[in-house]
C-alpha cells in the first residue's frame, strides 16, 4: 500500500450511457454506466444526499481490482475516481477542488471496507464529508476528509467475506454528493506449476 500527494486529476469523462436503478435516502436515481456488471454483482449502499447527479463505474471486466483510488479533498469529499490493475481509469466523479492524494493497493490486496461519514456542509444538506479505505490483508489509507463532527453521521460499506469493491455509484456535482459501491467476488487464485 502507498499513499502520495498528486499533482493532477484525469477526468475519463463521462461512462457508458448505460442505465441502473439505485436509491439515495429513499429515492430513486438513474445511474449511468452500470449496466454491464454481471448479475452476481452485489451494491451497498449509497450513503449521502440527494443532490448532484447519478454516477456508477462500469464494469472493468472479469478478473480485474482496483489498484488507485485517487482523492480530491479538504475539509469534505471534493471528487474521487478509481483506477483498475489493467490500467484503465474510471469516470472521475464530483469536481477538483481540495487537495489531491492518491491511495494505492499492494499487488495480490483488495479493497474491502470503505468506511465515512456524511453531514451539511455550506448550502448542502448533505454530502460526503470524510472516507477512509481499507483492504482485505489490513491495510489503511488516512482519513481523507475531515473528522466525523456532531452533525454527521458515520457509514460502512463492507464487501461480504471473499468479495471486493470493485466500482463505486452515488451522486455527485461540484463535489460528492453520496457514495455507494459494487462488489465482486475475488478471483479465485490459479496453482502455479
Amino acid at each position: 500500500m502507498h499513499v502520495s500527494r498528486r499533482a493532477v486529476i484525469i477526468n475519463a469523462g463521462i461512462g457508458t450511457g448505460v442505465a441502473a436503478v439505485c436509491s439515495v435516502i429513499g429515492t430513486p436515481l438513474l445511474a449511468q454506466g452500470a449496466g454491464n456488471w454481471p448479475s452476481s454483482r452485489r451494491s451497498l449502499g449509497p450513503e449521502g444526499g440527494p443532490n448532484g447527479v447519478p454516477y456508477a463505474d462500469g464494469y472493468p471486466g472479469r478478473g480485474n481490482k482496483i489498484r488507485r483510488v485517487s482523492i480530491n479533498h479538504g475539509t469534505i469529499i471534493d471528487g474521487f475516481q478509481c483506477f483498475w490493475e489493467t490500467g484503465s481509469p474510471g469516470d472521475h466523479h464530483g469536481g477538483s477542488g481540495g487537495s489531491p492524494y492518491d491511495f494505492d493497493i499492494d499487488r495480490g490486496d483488495y479493497l474491502t471496507t470503505i468506511e465515512g461519514s456524511v453531514g451539511p456542509h455550506n448550502s448542502w444538506p448533505t454530502v460526503v464529508k470524510s472516507l477512509k479505505f481499507h483492504t482485505k490483508s489490513g491495510g489503511s489509507s488516512p482519513l481523507y476528509g475531515a473528522p466525523r463532527g456532531a452533525q454527521e453521521h458515520g457509514f460502512l460499506l463492507k464487501a461480504p467475506k471473499g468479495w471486493q469493491i470493485l466500482g463505486f455509484f452515488g451522486r455527485s456535482g461540484t463535489v460528492v454528493d453520496a457514495i455507494g459501491v459494487f462488489c465482486m467476488p475475488i478471483p479465485a487464485r490459479r496453482p502455479t506449476a
